[in-house]
């Protein structure tokens, strides 16, 4: 990696860091999905994951995608709740194109139950796009987020990231 390319990525994660507070981290309600790992790797490192060699890392950094190709479905079955999801990447020129979908079920299905407690699920999905500047890949992803499958309310959700493979 060249000088220029590591000052280009000291310059960026320094802006990053100067930034105090973004809307992922405000004291709104979280969204419980945002919070549980994609996939397993991730699950195996507690969600300290942001780089890596599957298409599942679209889900923590878009920038990696340019350099990850291929397909990854996984299921998980955490208590009750099932969590599963389904990425591609690929390239285009370029670029590195991603698509993926992460859903979680409740397994509060109790008709008995309070009907305000039971929801139908949790949903993700989401397209990525990223490229390479002077060898640092920049990227960006655009998400549908549907917080309660029940209410068949959602909201968009943006994530960008800078990735260096060497």
């Amino acid at each position: 990696m060249s000088a220029g390319s590591r000052g280009f990525a000291l310059a960026a994660m320094l802006v990053l860091a100067a930034v105090q507070q973004v809307a992922a981290q405000s004291d709104a309600p979280r969204v419980p999905i945002l919070a549980l790992p994609a996939g397993t790797r991730g699950l195996g490192l507690g969600g300290a994951y942001v780089s890596g060699d599957s298409p599942d890392v679209l889900f923590y950094n878009p920038a990696a995608i340019g350099s990850v190709h291929g397909s990854a479905l996984t299921a998980e079955r955490i208590g009750n709740a099932t969590l599963g999801q389904f990425a591609t990447t690929g390239g285009v020129g370029g670029f590195g194109l991603g698509a993926g979908v992460r859903f979680v079920t409740s397994g509060n299905h109790d008709a008995a139950g309070d009907p305000s407690q039971q929801r139908g699920g949790e949903l993700v999905a989401g397209v990525a796009l990223a490229t390479q500047v002077r060898g640092v890949w920049l990227g960006g992803a655009a998400n549908y987020v549907a917080p309660d499958l029940g209410d068949g309310g959602g909201r968009a959700a943006f994530d960008v990231g800078a990735a260096v493979r060497e």
